[in-house]
């Protein structure tokens, strides 16, 4: 079958795909092809629709009607001799559905993998179609389209009005024939062009359906309960498949690597495994083979801090003399320099005055690096290494090329933050020294340890070896308080101190002018009210950063060299240096203020943070561990394993459920209360997760804290990460929000169980009566979420 393409090449569809296609006949539901429900589907839309949206709705009906030429309310018998009807239908519903957003859309077979119609918007020109329509339907690939799942799904959406709890997309990899690049797109199946019919009555694949457990995570357990009870082979699909491919090649690329970083164990030669894994993804994103990336952790030996890692890759000893040379000089400079003010240093070339203000620079020019950046990255507001990257190749470093190297830079924060505490563990000689803060609920566990390590060290050679101290099957419970826009307000604060800080100098140039009429006074005058102006027009797009350079780099730096050079007008130029003192000045008042009051809503949120941690061990142990981030985050683990000694019972985490939750409704009212005290008013966001499934910890003695255990387990950990700034489906607006508390979860069951909570501190006038129950955005690799949000009474 040949397919035209728009401002493509034709492309035939390989008959192997067909051949395996008939060869499973019998596992599958029979098809035909028709336009009957595209039909009901526009016109229904039509009913709902207005303005311009009704009037191309009626325009696409008529053409389609126009172009079909058949009986609309029959099958074809396939679709050759329709290659522009079938175009103009998938043209069509993808500007009604999704506008003109970056997709590759596809009409094909309902069942078979046979293509009708393929378009891609032009925007998205990164994949040839070509390539992307043959890696879609070759042999390997077969399975996504021939997944009875998928059929399922189809038959779920025909008969249910609950949300499918089956997956309907999958991730494809394209390879770029001409350059070998793989790029990765989200395929999304829409079956809602297509009617399904089955041998059955309505009603009874309804009971079998509703009859079967859904809350069941296990997918292969569903599927194979619906195999047995609704064989497919009992049903016909008529219509056409729909198919959305959206670019997430970046997306992926940091979601695969944060995956292997997280998973990886901990171990030297894990650690350079990782790092090439790094280094290749760093590659992939940049597009850009020429590249040198050199990672470097921040590593601390004698209370001194070094970006020489003993660990690092084994080409660097193969390094000639030079090169190490260099090596050296960097790490100099880090270390005692750029630590102490990281920011990001881009050269697109390596200049005189750059190379004559810095050795290492001129070093490299002379070893004809052309280009070079350093980016420093960030844990938590920590540096905790820096990403070197440098190019000998004569097309030059681009900002382009930091802004896609920038997306992976959460990955490389925890690939920085696991190499340093490889290193810290590696350093330490006393393993008893990993155990010097033990909560009492899990001291027992630790004792355990301890015992055996002594007895295995007596039976040997007395080189024993620690144990792992973990803990199986227990509930984490997670709570976040975060003080909303907290990076947008600080950069308002330096914004307006700067503000000040230029009216000043603008007011002392302006007397130097007055009185020594120097021409270069007239230019710096016109910059500050240049930058003023700016200030007042669009504050929001002026950067901090930036402005502070300026004043401290070129305003500032010529006071004191005129200052120098013009005794007599000396006290002037101190005036304005003593009106700008970092700390007696009125320069910093702005962020002073601010820091004043974030940190005085931090102080009461981290009272009752500990509070619930003592109430929390009163019926039952547990283990509860802080975290501090421009707000407070904890996880409260619980469980059998805890306390073998005690018998386990759910209600003990419904208790801290409801714990938690009165909780939040203290520190909320606590943190309105506190705003009259405060210079600035300050806004928190509450937020539960509520995860009904039991997980494995285990004590990381390099990181001295409790991890979770396993690549089952880690889905618990990425979804806490990704969840915080999460958006209400089809919307812009944020889950959390001021004097609200907000709860995600996945099961029906939790948010009954919540509920009752709600309701009953609704009774109590703690919370307000006007529960949400609210659908979540889907996130990548994270599928299924659902929330409540309430208002907390705070009067």
């Amino acid at each position: 079958m040949i397919i035209v393409l728009p401002k493509f090449k034709y492309l035939i569809v390989k008959n192997e795909a067909k051949k395996k296609f008939i060869s499973s006949e019998k596992e599958i539901p029979s098809e035909s092809l028709s336009i009957k429900m595209v039909l009901e589907f526009l016109n229904n839309e039509l009913e709902k629709s207005d303005g311009p949206k009704a009037d191309f709705i009626q325009i696409a009906i008529m053409k389609i009607r126009k172009l079909a030429l058949f009986d609309h309310s029959k099958s074809l018998p396939d679709a050759k001799g329709y290659d522009l009807l079938f175009r103009y239908i998938n043209s069509s519903l993808s500007f009604l559905l999704h506008g003109n957003q970056q997709f590759i859309t596809i009409l094909a077979m309902p069942v078979s993998p046979q293509l009708i119609a393929m378009r891609s918007n032009d925007s998205a020109e990164d994949c040839d179609l070509d390539d992307f329509c043959i890696q879609l339907f070759i042999h390997d690939n077969l399975g996504h389209f021939l997944s009875v799942k998928q059929f399922y799904v189809a038959i779920w959406n025909k008969y249910m009005r609950t949300l499918c709890p089956l997956k309907n997309d999958l991730t494809l990899p394209v390879t770029d024939h001409e350059c070998g690049r793989k790029r990765f797109y989200n395929l999304k199946l829409d079956f809602r062009f297509i009617d399904v019919k089955c041998a059955f009555t309505d009603e009874t694949c309804v009971k079998i359906l509703n009859d079967i457990d859904f809350g069941l995570e296990n997918e292969d357990e569903i599927l194979k309960l619906l195999v047995t009870k609704l064989p497919l082979k009992n049903f016909s699909f008529d219509g056409f498949r729909r198919i959305e491919a959206n670019d997430i090649t970046d997306q992926y690329i940091l979601d695969n690597l944060e995956k292997q970083i997280i998973e990886a164990k901990s171990s030297p030669a894990q650690e350079l495994l990782i790092e090439s894994v790094v280094k290749k993804a760093l590659y992939d994103i940049s597009d850009r083979q020429d590249l040198v990336f050199n990672l470097m952790p921040m590593l601390l030996v004698n209370d001194k801090y070094t970006f020489e890692n003993p660990r690092a890759s084994p080409e660097l000893n193969k390094d000639s003399l030079d090169q190490r040379q260099l090596r050296n000089k960097i790490y100099q400079f880090l270390s005692a320099i750029y630590r102490l003010e990281p920011k990001r240093v881009f050269l697109r070339i390596i200049d005189d005055e750059f190379a004559d203000k810095y050795s290492y620079l001129k070093f490299l020019r002379d070893q004809n690096v052309n280009s070079y950046a350093l980016l420093p990255v960030f844990f938590r507001n920590s540096l905790v290494g820096v990403l070197e990257i440098y190019t000998n190749n004569i097309s030059s470093l681009s900002k382009d090329i930091l802004f896609k190297i920038e997306i992976l830079m959460p990955a490389l924060a925890i690939f920085f933050q696991q190499s340093i505490y490889l290193f810290e563990r590696d350093m330490e000689k006393i393993i008893w020294d990993n155990f010097t803060s033990i909560q009492p609920s899990v001291k027992w566990k630790f004792n355990e340890a301890a015992w055996q390590y002594i007895k295995s060290s007596e039976n040997s050679d007395g080189s024993g070896e620690m144990g792992t101290v973990g803990f199986d099957q227990v509930y984490p419970l997670y709570g976040a308080v975060d003080i909303k826009n907290s990076s947008v307000r600080r950069n308002e604060a330096l914004i307006n101190d700067l503000s000040v800080n230029l009216a000043l100098v603008l007011d002392t140039l302006k007397v130097l002018l007055s009185e020594t009429e120097f021409p270069l006074l007239k230019e710096k005058i016109f910059l500050c009210e240049n930058w003023l102006e700016k200030i007042n027009l669009e504050p929001e797009n002026v950067l901090g950063t930036e402005l502070e350079d300026f004043i401290e780099y070129d305003l500032n730096c010529f006071l004191r060299d005129f200052g120098r050079t013009n005794r007599d007008i000396a006290s002037c130029i101190q005036s304005y240096f003593d009106a700008v003192h970092e700390g007696t000045g009125k320069t910093g008042n702005h962020r002073k203020n601010l820091e004043y009051s974030m940190n005085a809503v931090i102080s009461l949120i981290n009272t009752h943070i500990e509070n619930i941690r003592v109430s929390a061990q009163k019926d039952y142990p547990c283990f509860f561990e802080k975290f501090r981030t421009d707000g407070v985050e904890y996880d409260i683990y619980i469980g059998q394993s805890m306390s073998p000694g005690r018998f386990f019972q759910h209600l003990y985490i419904q208790n801290l459920r409801l714990l938690q939750l009165s909780n939040m409704i203290s520190i909320a009212k606590d943190v309105y209360l506190l705003q009259e005290s405060l210079p600035v008013a300050i806004e928190t966001t509450q937020l539960i997760f509520v995860h009904s499934h039991y997980i494995d910890i285990l004590f990381r003695k390099d990181e001295r804290r409790f991890d979770v255990e396993g690549a089952y387990n880690i889905r618990y950990q990425i979804v806490k990460k990704r969840i915080d700034k999460v958006h209400i489906k089809d919307t812009s607006e944020r889950l959390t929000a001021p004097e609200k508390i907000a709860f995600v979860f996945f099961n029906q069951k939790d948010a009954e169980e919540l509920t009752m909570h709600i309701q009953f501190l609704q009774l109590q006038k703690l919370l307000k009566d006007d529960l949400e129950i609210l659908e979540l955005e889907s996130l990548q690799g994270v599928v299924g979420l659902k929330a409540l949000r309430v208002g907390i009474e705070l009067g």
